[in-house]
């Protein structure tokens, strides 16, 4: 196994406190040449997590990490959007509080005050698509009608004409890419969507506590198992840039979900 899983493993030693081996996701032996099966599913690594943690004793108290991190959220939304905290409840939509056009600054600001990790915000591709093109087009249009009057009076042969207007027109959409390209890249064009399984405070709550956990975990204690499926999906997630919704037991890390 690759990089990602190096990477992803690192991240379930930070936030869980086992270390996951390949030889983990090996079972016993086929019918034939005597090798092991090798199961490398989200739903076995999540087994091989609880049965290590339960090997370690690590299971003290009955309380989640899960109310802390909404705490902190809201806490921090309050501060930052000058607001009430009991203004802003766990079923507060982050659509309605997070101006669309501020929110990539927002975003930013939110994890510096609260000093942890936030789930990247996703990119709103019909507008900086049509920007794009339509920027692609203008010089392309532009340098097209300068090949016509280029060519319009040549004595030539038309294949020479047309293949000379061809060529300035598809020239035309090199400095058309790159100019559009700097443009959508300007930050006060960017506007950013917000991740499909983030749409409440407390979404939010749960996707700080799945790429933080070690942080809670170091500051108060592990408080058992019943946080570590939802945050290790989200850790998946982050970690191999996938949906959070096909992160589910039966996914393979490689087939399904790419993992290298």
């Amino acid at each position: 196994m690759g990089l990602d899983f190096v990477e992803l493993t690192m991240r379930v030693k930070e936030s869980f406190g086992v270390a996951v081996e390949p030889d983990d996701f090996r079972f016993g032996p086929v019918a034939r040449g005597g090798r092991q099966e090798i199961r490398p599913t989200v739903g076995v690594l999540l087994d091989v997590i609880l049965r290590k943690r339960q090997s370690l004793s690590r299971l003290e108290g009955d309380g989640g990490l899960r109310e802390l991190a909404v705490a902190d959220v809201r806490r921090a939304l309050a501060e930052l959007l000058e607001r009430p905290i009991d203004a802003i409840g766990p079923e507060e939509k982050l659509e309605s509080l997070l101006d669309r056009h501020r929110r990539r600054v927002l975003w930013r600001r939110l994890a510096r005050r609260l000093r942890m990790r936030l789930p990247s915000l996703e990119w709103e591709f019909v507008s900086e698509r049509a920007v794009w093109w339509a920027t692609c087009l203008v010089f392309a249009a532009a340098t097209a009608t300068a090949g016509i009057w280029w060519t319009r009076n040549d004595e030539e042969r038309l294949a020479p004409r047309l293949l000379g207007f061809v060529m300035i027109s598809v020239g035309a959409f090199l400095p058309g890419a790159i100019c559009a390209t700097a443009l959508v890249s300007l930050p006060w064009w960017l506007r950013r969507r917000l991740p499909k399984h983030v749409a409440s405070v407390e979404d939010l709550g749960a996707a700080v506590l799945g790429l933080n956990r070690d942080r809670y975990v170091k500051e108060h204690g592990d408080r058992g198992d019943a946080d570590v499926w939802p945050s290790l999906r989200i850790l998946i997630a982050d970690v191999l840039d996938v949906p959070l919704e096909r992160v589910t037991p039966d996914a393979d890390l490689i087939r399904d979900l790419g993992c290298s």
